[in-house]
């Protein structure tokens, strides 16, 4: 072992508690390299990557000017605020001590090197112990790429207050070295910062709505129950998780002949079309805010639907409909926080698709055969979903080969089909589940559309054959469960009341402040009580967010988040900082108001319509 590789070593030993059994794991980390990589110095004298074979050797680094391939590879961070980075590879070091010398605010870089043995090989011939101490830099060694993604998704949160702008230095030759992992993980890594784009547009545009529904859904509390209350009643059944996609429509006599032989959970979406052929599921899924989903659930012809819903699910739904209700948090922080006063409802994780939450909900109670029907994600034949769906498009060729918000996937029967961008990170998310749940077979019986990575494509006739003989399924004998016991809500709700208007106080208080310093920039006295009153309203809402529920703090994060973010130099005179600032904190008293006023609106409610446990 030569002393630049024992610095290495002894320099993760230090940062993360690495000993000798962890080094050699690393060394036996298997990776498959199209052609296996060698490492010797350059023409210049500098360590370098080479692979290939003969006259079709590459090396990851211009043999002559490896310092034009780095510029090259950092060139479009020029003019942006890059807070975070990703290096695919090792690389000797070279981009990660480039990117950290060009850009002095970086918060994060993160390492991704797929082969932990090529990794420690790498550590042999240059000394990283400076770099491997710095506590920007972070490595994920080793890993296949659905785990480095993951690994990677709490470094990369847009949402985090630290978070400018994100990028990736990439080297074509190393990306090459790879091969399908980097056009995986690119792919993959996309998808998840497409999702927290998604995510973060999302809470923007239906905030009030999440908020609103919320408010009114948790009065139904006490006459429903939490699906955190059949966990593992099913464990071992069989399910069908019907969407609403094109291909739903082959599929709707074996599913009404099979209705009462195994499980059926639909997404709210597929019911006018389900219901119009006297097909009724056992559950139905919901998680939207949005008043789109009145229509779905206006048939009227219900029989035996259970319905589960997210607490932010449109709570106009949620007041009409008229059989059993089941809910989940619509946050796992909150579902878990300890100071959650409801206990434990269970979280559906999902890509933000009701049909991902579905199967997070039939993986909760227990199921381990999951079929999907109507699956499509993609528009299959050139339509989006099935006949009956209220945004059924029908699109030519020529339209989607237009279309930017569309891309060419892989079909179900090995054609391609389009799909949108979205669709695809639903995708994503499936393929990601199916092949992290080994003990879950995933049947995917949709018969078109995109195919999904680490299903199994089978005919819905095939299926429909085996449980066609069975007994009919009775769903009560799993649901013999008792009413939730919750606290005093409006007690809750009046503390809540009592903690937004204390904020929209406060900070009525800071913007006249502020006021007062634009009115005489050199009053010292005003500059030093508006600082005063930012700093006494930052320490405040820190107690508020320990003391209330977290839906308190979630109203406020967008303009918290924009505050945070706010570009302040250091030349900004006083009045330059506190009129950025200005603008968040006038946008969080107006959230804390619509809030405010729909919390009174429930609290009145609540007196007209006393309830148990209220």
């Amino acid at each position: 072992m030569n002393s630049t590789f024992q610095k290495n070593i002894d320099a993760f030993k230090t940062r993360f508690n690495w000993n000798d059994e962890a080094v050699e794991a690393l060394r036996k980390t298997p990776f498959d390299f199209a052609h296996m990589p060698s490492i010797r110095n350059s023409a210049v004298g500098l360590p370098n990557i080479y692979y290939g074979q003969g006259e079709s050797e590459l090396s990851v680094f211009d043999e002559r000017n490896p310092y034009a391939d780095i510029q090259s590879a950092l060139k479009s961070f020029e003019g942006k605020e890059i807070s975070h980075v990703i290096s695919l590879g090792l690389n000797f070091g070279f981009l990660t001590e480039e990117v950290l010398n060009q850009n002095t605010d970086l918060k994060r870089i993160v390492i991704v090197e797929p082969s932990g043995a090529f990794f420690l090989e790498q550590l042999e011939v240059i000394d990283l112990s400076a770099q491997i101490a710095n506590e920007k830099v972070s490595f994920i060694i080793g890993n296949s790429v659905p785990d480095s993604v993951g690994l990677l998704a709490p470094h990369f949160q847009i949402a985090s207050a630290d978070m400018k702008e994100w990028g990736v230095a990439l080297l074509p030759n190393a990306l090459q070295l790879y091969g399908e992992f980097s056009k995986e993980f690119i792919a993959q890594f996309g998808n998840l910062m497409y999702f927290q784009k998604l995510n973060a547009n999302t809470a923007t545009v239906f905030g009030t709505k999440f908020l609103k529904n919320y408010l009114e859904n948790v009065t139904h509390l006490p006459e429903s129950n939490y699906v955190s209350q059949i966990a593992g009643k099913f464990d071992g059944e069989r399910c069908v998780i019907i969407s609403a996609g094109p291909s739903l429509e082959k599929q709707l006599p074996l599913l009404k002949d099979i209705q009462n032989k195994i499980v059926l959970i639909s997404v709210g979406a597929a019911l006018p079309t389900l219901h119009a052929h006297d097909i009724h599921p056992h559950f139905v899924v919901l998680i939207d805010p949005v008043e789109l989903n009145i229509n779905d659930f206006s048939s009227g012809k219900f029989t035996r639907e259970i319905l589960i819903s997210s607490l932010v699910g449109n709570s106009s739904v949620v007041a009409n409909f008229q059989g059993k209700k089941f809910f989940t948090q619509y946050s796992q922080s909150f579902d878990e926080a300890a100071n959650n006063p409801f206990g434990k409802m269970c979280f559906m994780d999902s890509a933000g698709s009701v049909a991902n939450c579905a199967y997070a909900f039939a993986k909760i109670i227990g199921m381990k055969t999951i079929a999907f029907v109507g699956q499509d994600l993609a528009y299959t034949g050139g339509v989006s979903h099935a006949l009956g769906h209220q945004q059924r498009e029908d699109k030519t060729t020529e339209d989607m080969e237009k279309d930017a918000g569309m891309k060419k996937v892989a079909g179900y029967h090995g054609d391609t089909v389009y799909t949108t961008i979205a669709m695809d990170v639903f995708k994503a998310w499936f393929e990601a589940r199916f092949a992290a749940d080994k003990d879950i077979t995933v049947l995917n019986c949709t018969e078109g559309g995109a195919m999904i990575k680490g299903a199994i494509q089978q005919p819905f006739q095939s299926l429909a054959d085996e449980v066609s003989a069975l007994p009919d399924i009775n769903i009560s004998a799993h649901l013999d469960i008792p009413s939730v016991q919750i606290p005093s809500v409006k007690s809750l709700f009046q503390k809540d009341l009592a903690d937004i208007n204390s904020v929209t106080k406060i900070l009525s208080a800071s913007l006249s402040s502020f006021n007062q310093v634009k009115k005489n920039d050199q009053d010292q006295k005003a500059i030093t009580k508006a600082i005063k009153m930012l700093t006494g309203f930052k320490d405040y809402l820190t107690k508020v967010e320990k003391s209330s529920a977290p839906h308190i703090t979630y109203i406020m994060t967008r303009a918290l988040l924009n505050l945070s973010k706010e570009n302040i130099s250091e030349s900004d005179s006083s009045l330059e900082v506190l009129n950025k600032l200005k603008p968040h904190l006038t946008d969080l008293r107006s959230g804390c108001e619509t809030y405010s006023t729909l919390l009174l609106e429930v609290l009145e409610t609540l007196r007209q319509k006393p309830m148990t446990n209220l």
